[in-house]
């Protein structure tokens, strides 16, 4: 079992009172928050990274592939 850590939040009553009509358990809705706020976070983080790079690839052509596949199978 994963250690826990207990966090604890203050929301409206109303919002409190609109939940228990609706059977939503606080401490499930919490904890699935948390988790899409932190995969949100890391794929901002990766699409920032993978911007960052985009600038330092060189597009090869075809033509280069093909010639330089050519010449190491001679040279074998």
């Amino acid at each position: 079992m994963q250690e826990a850590t207990i966090i604890s939040i203050r929301i409206p009553k109303m919002v409190k009172t609109r939940m228990r009509e609706l059977g939503i358990k606080a401490s499930e809705a919490a904890r699935e928050g948390i988790e899409m706020e932190i995969r949100r976070k890391e794929l901002s983080k990766l699409q920032k990274k993978a911007t960052a790079y985009r600038g330092k690839w060189v597009i090869v052509p075809d033509r280069q592939i093909a010639m330089d596949v050519r010449e190491y199978r001679d040279s074998r």
